[in-house]
């Protein structure tokens, strides 16, 4: 599921009409009811309202995070120290292992 307020920027993902965009707690609540293993959101939400990410962290999802924010150092730190599990920046989604090494897919 894909949630926020600006998911139809330049950097964000197409899965389908608008009409399938979100809001975070719907998107939460339908991962949570079919489930998926994650959502995706526009990190402008997330670097607004960093409690967001705990809600979605409380609920056993896995979070990733694309936008404008995502291609400067000070938002993408405040995410990753947040709990979002991957960014995604050029088309190429980025995260962190459990060994603290960063991937790129």
């Amino acid at each position: 599921a894909v949630a926020g307020d600006d998911v139809r920027s330049a950097d964000a993902p197409s899965f389908g009409p608008p009409s399938y965009h979100l809001s975070l707690k719907e998107a939460v609540r339908f991962a949570c009811a079919n489930n998926l293993l994650g959502i995706m959101c526009n990190s402008s939400l997330l670097t607004r309202v960093p409690a967001l990410i705990r809600n979605v962290k409380d609920n056993g999802l896995f979070l990733v995070s694309f936008g404008r924010e995502n291609y400067s150092e000070q938002p993408r730190a405040a995410q990753k120290s947040h709990g979002v599990d991957a960014l995604i920046c050029d088309g190429v989604i980025a995260y962190e292992a459990d060994d603290n090494v960063e991937y790129a897919i």
